[in-house]
C-alpha cells in the first residue's frame, strides 16, 4: 500500500505512519524502504505520537519537535488533559481563549499548577476548563512552578463539569 501511493503523484504527499507490534518491530527498516514516513511501537505513547503526527503533518521532518498545537475546538482541553494524565507525562500546556492566557503543568501525569490572570491553581484550572474555543501548545516540561494544585486529574475534570452543568444550569 506505502509503495503504490508513494508512487503515485497524487497521493505521494500523503505521510504514512505504521504502527507495529514488539514482534513486529523487525519489519520497520522494510516499511521505511516502502515509502513509510515513520513508524511506532505499540503500546504507543501518547507523547511520541503527538510529536511524530505533528512533525509529519508540518512536512518538516528535519525540524527538532518542539511540542503540539492545535485548536481547543479540535482537542477539548479536559480531552487533552486525560491523554496527558493517561500517559503519564510531564507537559506544559499553553491556551489562549477571547484575549486570555492560560497555562497547566502536569508533571508525571499530575496536574499540579494552572493559571489564568490573576487566579491560581484549581480556580484558574476550572476557568480555562469553560474555553470552547482558542489554541493551545502542549510541550514537554522539566522545570514546574510550585504546587498549586493537590486534586487527582479526575476529582478536577468532574468538578469542572460540574461547575459548568450548574452554571449551564443557572443561565436556563
Amino acid at each position: 500500500l506505502c509503495q503504490k501511493a508513494k508512487s503515485n503523484a497524487a497521493t505521494l504527499q500523503v505521510p504514512f505512519l505504521v504502527l507495529l507490534t514488539h514482534e513486529e518491530e523487525k519489519r520497520a527498516a522494510e516499511c521505511l524502504r516502502a515509502g513509510a514516513d515513520d513508524f511506532i511501537v505499540r503500546p504507543v505513547d501518547v507523547e511520541l505520537l503527538f510529536l511524530k503526527l505533528h512533525r509529519l503533518l508540518q512536512g518538516s521532518a528535519d525540524a527538532a519537535p518542539v511540542g503540539v498545537n492545535g485548536k481547543i475546538e479540535d482537542m477539548n482541553f479536559a480531552d487533552m488533559i486525560q491523554i496527558l494524565n493517561a500517559g503519564g507525562r510531564s507537559m506544559e500546556v499553553q491556551l489562549t481563549s477571547h484575549g486570555q492566557d492560560g497555562r497547566v503543568f502536569l508533571k508525571d501525569g499530575n496536574i499540579i499548577h494552572a493559571a489564568v490572570g490573576d487566579r491560581q491553581g484549581d480556580e484558574a484550572f476550572y476557568r480555562i476548563m469553560r474555553w470552547t474555543e482558542g489554541s493551545f501548545t502542549a510541550k514537554p516540561c522539566s522545570v514546574f512552578p510550585r504546587t498549586t494544585i493537590q486534586s487527582s486529574a479526575t476529582s478536577l475534570l468532574m468538578e469542572g463539569a460540574r461547575l459548568f452543568d450548574e452554571d449551564a444550569g443557572s443561565k436556563a
